[in-house]
């Protein structure tokens, strides 16, 4: 090999790699420098501008409560996860199981069988229980509503055996 010579150190071919060490670690640097500012702005909150960025203002609406609206403002939301959460806040607000009947998606925090649980647990009632469809979530609804009332009655309709011994001990 031409560059490694016996007792010899060739500088040019170690000022080449130092050379190439350099320029990549520079371009390392700035594509992290890059990276990180182009992270840090998708962080940035939506400024609401209803003249010229009305669907900013579109999706903060969506998430405006039964508080701020009522019933039947729900009906006239745009976005379907706000539409559900508005009616879902409206039925456990007024304590009312037929609101639950308008909610028409199944969402992680917002669907009827929540609904209804949320009723039940409100109005400490288990008949919203009943209109519950998952039967896990319908033995914790009346486990919930037992406990409030501290009546092992409202146990009996459990089916898991475990939920029931469970409900038996929380509704003494």
């Amino acid at each position: 090999m031409s560059f490694i010579t016996a007792g010899k150190t060739n500088f040019k071919y170690l000022l080449v790699a130092v050379v190439l060490a350099a320029i990549a670690g520079a371009g390392i640097f700035f594509y992290q420098q890059y990276s990180y500012k182009k992270i840090e702005s998708a962080y940035q909150p939506v400024v609401s501008d209803p003249i010229n960025n009305p669907v900013s203002n579109q999706i903060n609406n969506a998430s405006t409560t039964s508080q701020e609206k009522g019933e039947s403002d729900c009906g006239e939301m745009q976005d379907p996860l706000g539409r559900d959460s508005c009616y879902q806040d409206a039925a456990i607000e007024k304590k009312d199981p037929s609101v639950c009947d308008k909610i028409q998606g199944d969402w992680p925090f917002y669907s009827k069988n929540k609904c209804y649980s949320g009723v039940a647990s409100a109005k400490q009632d288990p008949s919203s229980c009943d209109k519950i469809d998952d039967q896990a979530t319908k033995d914790n609804c009346y486990s919930i509503v037992a406990s409030a009332q501290k009546d092992s009655s409202i146990c009996d309709k459990i089916q898991n055996e475990d939920n029931k011994n469970n409900c038996y001990d929380l509704a003494k």
